[in-house]
């Protein structure tokens, strides 16, 4: 269900103070009849899409804030701040942190 993106995180070179938020935690999506929420934990995400009461489940790795599919190779989003940015089915979904 997750597809594979591109896009890159800018960074911020903050020299003075920078606080680090763990990127751990649930994210979600929610429209109508559609429902994905993806949880990060350490160097693995889960994630469960709803589509009308159907549900799938997928799994994969993270390297540093990037999300790939479980084999490692194929990176399907990224963190930036308390957002996932990924795509499903062809369009760009932004997951927020609860």
């Amino acid at each position: 269900m997750f597809s594979c993106v591109n896009d890159s995180a800018s960074s911020s070179n903050n020299t003075e103070t920078q606080t680090f938020e763990s990127i751990d935690g649930t994210y979600s999506y929610e429209e109508t009849g559609f429902f994905t929420s993806i949880t990060v934990r350490g160097s693995s995400w889960t994630g469960k899409t709803t589509l009308y009461g159907s549900s799938e489940y997928e799994s994969g790795l993270m390297q540093g804030k990037d999300l790939y599919d479980s084999s490692g190779y194929a990176k399907i989003g990224y963190v930036n701040g308390k957002t996932i940015y990924t795509s499903m089915g062809g369009k760009s979904v932004r997951l927020s942190k609860k």
